[in-house]
């Protein structure tokens, strides 16, 4: 966001700075007019006064006060608003000012902005007998879509001294206007006439040919200018239907002036038109249907006709004869269905690879020497029948343990009888043992906390051997019961149910789009390529990983002469399959392609990166786990480098993705000139042509700053790009 300082002092106006173009406090404006009213067509002038200096808001107990305004507040798509913002300073105020303040306006976003120009006459008001300096900041905005547009408060930042002494601390305050809504509406419906593709505004046209005479076959150049007030860089290419000629689409050119209250100026549109018969022929009429704002009315803008004379020469073959002189790019015939996703993004495939290195690190472990904890020798429960002797306390965890253990009941039910015996019996033990199990355990923790735990318990041991030997025969087995084995078979059900439904809803759908392309080739083969692109790109919006249909949408578009088309099908094909040579070498044809190793699309497979590096890693860590386990320490070296290896071609992998993934690649739809600057106001550089790719670097508002192979960099609007970024849709 832009920021922007003003300057002022005694007996001279304030100035607002905004980056790098410095802006006096303007005067111009539509006063009168109240807010969510359209004007009529305006003709201000110099001398008025902007509405913000008296509708701005002002609080007289304040030295500063800071107002935003919209005018009007409800334009038309396409029209201009007049964004105001007033800086009210009192006579104090201004004398006491020693820096220039800082103004940050907002961002504005869905619109297209100019500033506007300035005056160094300083405004004033007078509110409740206190007179102010106005300093005024005018921006000309133009909605691009219809709706409610809320422009965020504008900041400013600036200090005074707390004394008149020269050495006095200064102290900063800052200030923050209301937010301020601006509603467009489309044009309305009603009486719209034909041929009206969205121009907005006051416009006149005019045409010219840059020769009154040519011959059969001669192209001659005509040039339609669009001249108004309104936004003109976004006025729509008139229609044209030559009778008697060809004519293919040349350059554009604007021209800009926002030196006035409204912006202006003039957008001049080239034809090549090629005469396909002699005589005195005529240019026709052009027209130009568009929406006056001012009158609340459509008009339409005519041309006059213009005589050309053309005589004698070679005729020129229709644009489908010529084409088809020449062997026609072959389809792809086949259809394949939709590329599977790059092994390297596969999230299974990560997991494995985070699994991999358990064993060696488990094993690892194991080897760090431990503590030997040293354990009292635990008798098992069977031998106890021998009469071995045993004490009261290692027969009560003897026991215990055995019971939790085959039938699975936790320590807290065998601490309470009666909960012991409702578990044992839901576990398939008879009533009668449950209980017997209740009394031993009862006896054995008697003696065990009656102080004569050491004491052996040779008849109670006996007891309780006999009682586990009771549980173990009545209680149902652990492995393989009932429920788990139900609830196995069920989620088993389920996933079988999901697999073939999801294979018969694809099978259905790779159906419906075999047929698509089927219709495209055959549409194709009948020279129909604009039907053809239609089926392509029907599957395109359904499959955006249909190597096939962007392949045959782009070898269509070729034909159709929409070049920036045939580029974005053939580079999302080669994304797709990278090592497809067909794709690589019809991309050669368009403008700025760049092919090889470090070209845009490297023609090495990521699938085939990943592999290796996931092979690497796992012969990495399976030989460490394998040297841990033997005791080859020798083996560890070459163990630690395949891991190392691994690593670095992942890293190979994830750049191959992202780059054939087509992340900030963007195809140019529309020839343009780069701005040096995120304005139609900014100056022009270089020059790119329909179909040139480049990297997307930043984005501000509806513009986008794009890199190119041969180093140009520039701002080019985003409605005359494409993005090529594969997750994206199509």
């Amino acid at each position: 966001m832009p920021t922007c300082r003003t300057s002022a002092g005694p007996g001279r106006p304030l100035w607002l700075a905004c980056g790098a173009l410095l802006l006096a406090a303007s005067v111009a404006g539509w006063p009168g007019v109240a807010s969510g009213q359209r004007p009529p067509t305006p003709a201000p002038e110099a001398n008025q006064q902007p509405a913000i200096v008296q509708r701005g808001q002002v609080d007289a107990r304040l030295d500063v006060n800071f107002s935003a305004l919209a005018v009007p507040s409800t334009v038309y798509v396409g029209q201009q608003v007049t964004y105001q913002i007033g800086v009210f300073l009192s006579r104090e105020t201004s004398e006491r000012l020693r820096r220039n303040p800082e103004f940050v306006p907002p961002d504005v976003r869905s619109m297209l902005a100019y500033d506007l120009p300035s005056t160094p006459r300083p405004l004033r008001r007078e509110v409740d007998g206190r007179v102010y300096d106005v300093h005024v900041f005018q921006r000309a905005l133009f909605p691009l879509t219809p709706g409610t547009h809320e422009l965020a408060p504008a900041r400013l930042t600036y200090s005074l001294p707390l004394s008149n002494t020269f050495f006095s601390r200064e102290e900063t305050h800052s200030a923050r206007t209301g937010s301020v809504t601006v509603t467009a509406e489309a044009p309305p419906e009603a009486g719209r006439p034909v041929g009206f593709d969205g121009a907005v505004g006051r416009i006149t046209l005019s045409a010219r040919v840059d020769t009154p005479t040519s011959r059969v076959g001669d192209p001659v150049t005509l040039v339609v200018s669009v001249r108004g007030v309104g936004n003109v860089s976004l006025f729509p290419r008139p229609r044209l239907a030559l009778p008697w000629g060809d004519a293919v689409n040349g350059a554009e050119r604007v021209a800009i002036d926002s030196g006035t209250v409204l912006i202006q100026g003039r957008k001049e549109f080239e034809w090549v038109v090629t005469p396909r018969r002699e005589g005195t022929l005529e240019v026709p009429a052009v027209r130009y249907p568009y929406w006056n704002p001012y009158t609340e009315a459509y008009e339409v803008a005519v041309t006059s006709p213009m005589p050309l004379r053309v005589t004698g020469g070679e005729l020129a073959a229709p644009l489908a004869v010529s084409t088809e002189s020449t062997p026609r790019l072959t389809l792809r015939t086949r259809y394949r269905g939709a590329v599977a996703p790059p092994m390297a993004t596969s999230p299974v495939l990560w997991a494995l690879l985070v699994v991999l290195p358990l064993p060696a690190l488990v094993l690892g472990m194991r080897q760090r020497p431990r503590r030997v904890r040293h354990r009292q020798p635990i008798v098992p429960l069977q031998e106890l029948a021998d009469g071995r002797p045993v004490e009261a306390a290692a027969l009560r965890r003897l026991f215990a343990s055995h019971v939790a253990h085959r039938t699975g009941i936790g320590a807290g039910a065998l601490a309470d009888g009666r909960t012991l015996v409702r578990s044992l019996q839901r576990v398939g033990v008879t009533a009668e043992t449950a209980q017997r199990t209740h009394v031993v355990l009862a006896e054995i923790d008697r003696a065990t906390y009656s102080g004569r735990s050491g004491e052996p318990v040779g008849d109670l041991a006996r007891r309780a051997v006999d009682t586990y030997a009771a549980i173990d025969a009545e209680a149902i087995p652990r492995t393989g019961r009932g429920p788990g084995v139900r609830q196995v078979g069920v989620v088993a059900l389920l996933v079988a149910c999901g697999w073939l439904g999801a294979t018969g809803l694809a099978s259905a759908d790779e159906a419906r789009e075999a047929a698509h392309f089927a219709r495209g080739t055959t549409f194709y083969a009948e020279g129909d390529v604009v039907a053809a692109m239609s089926e392509f790109r029907e599957i395109t919006t359904r499959v955006p990983r249909a190597a096939d249909a962007w392949a045959n949408l782009g070898t269509a578009a070729w034909y159709a002469s929409d070049t920036a088309a045939a580029a974005i099908g053939w580079q999302r094909a080669l994304q797709l399959e990278p090592l497809a040579a067909d794709m690589r070498g019809r991309l050669e044809s368009t403008p700025g392609f760049r092919p090889g190793l470090v070209g845009d699309v490297p023609p090495v497979p990521v699938d085939a990166a990943a592999a290796l590096g996931a092979l690497l890693w796992l012969a990495g860590w399976g030989g460490l786990a394998w040297s841990l386990r033997a005791g080859r320490p020798e083996w560890r070296a070459a163990s630690l480098g395949a891991i190392g290896g691994a690593a670095v071609v992942g890293v190979v992998a994830l750049a191959l993705a992202e780059t054939q993934g087509g992340r900030d690649r963007v195809i140019v739809v529309e020839a343009t000139q780069l701005r040096s600057a995120p304005a139609l106001g900014a100056d022009r550089t270089s020059e790119v042509l329909t179909g040139e790719g480049g990297v997307e670097t930043v984005g501000q508002g509806v513009w986008r700053r794009v890199r190119f192979a041969d180093g140009r960099s520039g701002w080019i609007e985003s409605r005359r790009l494409a993005s090529l970024d594969l997750s994206r849709e199509p």
